[in-house]
């Protein structure tokens, strides 16, 4: 049930279709709003939409747009085509909720950070301190972007539960191997437990080279292909 307004049909077969259409123009420092909606409630589970838009068409070549904001300036003010804000939930607050259909961004993403200002990057997230970034998950494995002092000061990517880490080519199979005792394996690792060691190369072909090692320096210094040390005695570098 629907209270103070209901809608309104537009029935044109050209030009645009509106139920509801608004215009605000003003040249002062005042915020203008075309449409601005808010919704309260105080029922527990009780689901609170400031904005829905629901569109239809029939026509073969005809678009429908549920709910369109435009928003332009002159000025300084940031122009905000859409805004929404969500909060009180002891649940979820969605400031926006889309329930079908993808999703298309023609300029950038961010997240986090002020509004203030715009983004550098297609996608760009902002935290405060040591903090995780990106994050995907089937459930059980999860895996995150992260940038702070998380041992080292820097960027890293990695797993955040028990699991290793890939990095495959060609949508197939990893080629790089991390595991969680940070023993590193390159190529075909496939041994139980593999890798076995902080490095492990493995190559299935015959006529390949492993590992290869070269000093490129041309003077009259001595250059080092490959070094190996154990402070161990007797050990083996």
């Amino acid at each position: 049930q629907m209270s103070y307004f209901e809608y309104q049909t537009s029935t044109n077969t050209i030009g645009i279709n509106a139920s509801i259409y608004a215009l605000s123009s003003a040249s002062g420092s005042a915020n203008n709003y075309g449409v601005y909606s808010q919704a309260n409630a105080s029922s527990a589970g009780t689901i609170t939409v400031g904005v829905e838009g629901s569109a239809s068409n029939t026509s073969a070549t005809g678009g429908a747009r549920g709910v369109e904001g435009v928003a332009t300036t002159s000025g300084s003010g940031a122009a905000i085509g859409l805004f929404g804000d969500a909060s009180g939930s002891t649940g979820t607050n969605w400031a926006g909720l889309f329930n079908n259909g993808n999703v298309f961004v023609t300029n950038k993403i961010k997240v986090g950070g002020s509004s203030a200002t715009s983004p550098n990057f297609p996608v760009e997230i902002n935290t405060s301190g040591s903090a995780y970034g990106l994050q995907q998950n089937d459930g059980t494995i999860q895996m995150a972007t992260y940038v702070g002092n998380g041992g080292p000061t820097g960027g890293s990517i990695g797993t955040i539960t028990n699991h290793p880490f890939f990095i495959f080519t060609n949508s197939s199979g990893a080629k790089l191997t991390v595991l969680p005792n940070g023993n590193v394996g390159i190529g075909a690792v496939a041994a139980s437990g593999a890798p076995l060691y902080k490095l492990h190369i493995t190559e299935p072909a015959g006529g390949i080279i492993t590992t290869f090692s070269e000093n490129t320096f041309s003077g009259t210094s001595d250059g080092t292909g490959l070094y190996g040390r154990s402070v161990n005695n007797p050990g083996y570098g």
